[in-house]
């Protein structure tokens, strides 16, 4: 019989076959914005470009370590040690994207966590408390459509070198037949533990007529959009990586998914399943009008 559990903190599962299959799914007045840059999302006065990652370099013989995809966050729960439920994706300077099922139940005492390198280290990188959590208003828990909520943050996150926001895609942009890359800090395989350090897996995006075509059947919905190796299994998100970026790059990085749920890790005939963001643009732009977003 199988398990149902949700997927609130992971990613990288390599080759978890043979398990049981589990389901989871785990300024005051604002920034000021330049009239001619306003476009689609409203544009702050700082010049900063989206999507970009981190690299690592050379200083005086010592290698420089950073986050690569500096948009991806951990959301923490708990007031004196912090535990990893979920993660999300940094679209601005005031608010972070993630999934509906992660807040749903969580909307107290969340952190948000960006740019630290070692969780199990001191290093806090940038914290910042959520002080707003906004579900999409059909979001359905029983069918897990629409999976998708914005959290707004107690202050604006500074934008610099080292951290930058993801880009956004464009109104029904496909991403069918293209590799992108799912990243979190989630159980490294079914039934293991979390990563002290972002984890990556590179999958490819399959047409939802394809994602049909395995266990998931009907309930695959044009709002969502799946990701992974259909035949063999051996890379996906998992528990923990929940309401993390799919990014693909396309010059810049554009978040593709937003993780949602799936059948275990990384099992064959389960690809993951994320809430596809090009349709919920319009819904994006009206609850962060306030938010300063970079170009791309």
């Amino acid at each position: 019989m199988k398990s149902f559990v949700l997927c609130c903190a992971s990613l990288v599962c390599f080759f978890a076959l043979g398990v049981q299959a589990a389901y989871f799914y785990d300024r005051p007045d604002g920034p000021e914005f330049l009239d001619e840059d306003k476009g689609r999302f409203g544009r702050c006065g700082a010049q900063c470009f989206c999507g970009t990652p981190n690299v690592n370099r050379i200083v005086g013989g010592t290698q420089v370590r950073h986050n690569k995809y500096p948009w991806t966050t951990q959301l923490l729960k708990g007031r004196w040690h912090a535990r990893l439920f979920c993660g999300g994706s940094l679209i601005n300077d005031r608010y972070v994207l993630t999934a509906a099922h992660c807040v749903q139940n969580n909307r107290d005492q969340i952190t948000v966590r960006l740019l630290q390198l070692d969780r199990s280290s001191g290093d806090p990188g940038i914290t910042r408390k959520v002080i707003q959590t906004t579900i999409h208003p059909q979001y359905d828990q029983s069918r897990i459509v629409n999976d998708i909520a914005i959290l707004k943050l107690d202050s604006p996150i500074p934008f610099s070198s080292s951290m930058r926001p993801v880009c956004l895609p464009d109104i029904n942009h496909n991403f069918d037949n293209r590799d992108a890359i799912v990243a979190g800090w989630g159980l490294v395989k079914e039934g293991g533990v979390t990563s002290n350090y972002l984890q990556e897996a590179t999958v490819p995006i399959i047409t939802n007529h394809e994602c049909r075509q395995t266990r998931y059947k009907s309930k695959i919905t044009d709002v969502m959009l799946c990701a992974g190796l259909v035949q063999t299994g051996g890379k996906d998100a998992c528990q923990g990586d929940s309401g993390g970026p799919l990014i693909v790059n396309e010059g810049r990085y554009k978040l593709a998914g937003v993780v949602s749920f799936g059948y275990g890790c990384a099992q064959a005939n389960a690809p993951g399943v994320y809430t596809r963001v090009s349709k919920f643009l319009d819904w994006i732009e009206q609850n962060t009008r306030d938010g300063c977003y970079c170009s791309s």
